[in-house]
């Protein structure tokens, strides 16, 4: 299965960047394939996803591949997410809701 996750910017390892890591890191792990769009990126983060996920930065060096769900962050991605894949949100994407993992632990 292919995963797009997306977000504006990768700048330093904190909110949404740890979230998205997080994420790619579990996805991968699982065995998805998973690509990483990022419209901003901190020439210093480029490394953090080595192994886990595809980091792009322009939607165009993945338009033509197919993905099975997104999971986006901010929204003005999304509308660019959307907007760049015949197969958005809007026509049949699986849209995916995660919670860190240490939810899944409390009692």
């Amino acid at each position: 299965m292919n995963i797009l996750l997306a977000t504006n910017h990768l700048f330093a390892f904190t909110g949404s960047e740890i979230t998205l890591y997080t994420i790619a890191k579990f996805l991968k792990e699982k065995g998805y394939d998973v690509s990483v769009f990022a419209k901003y990126v901190d020439p210093g983060f480029t490394g953090v996803f080595n192994g886990i996920a595809t980091l792009c930065t322009d939607l165009r060096q993945i338009q033509g591949h197919h993905y099975d769900a997104a999971y986006v962050q901010h929204h003005t991605t999304a509308l660019e997410v959307a907007s760049s894949f015949s197969g958005s949100p809007h026509r049949g994407w699986r849209l995916w809701a995660f919670s860190p993992s240490w939810n899944s632990r409390r009692s």
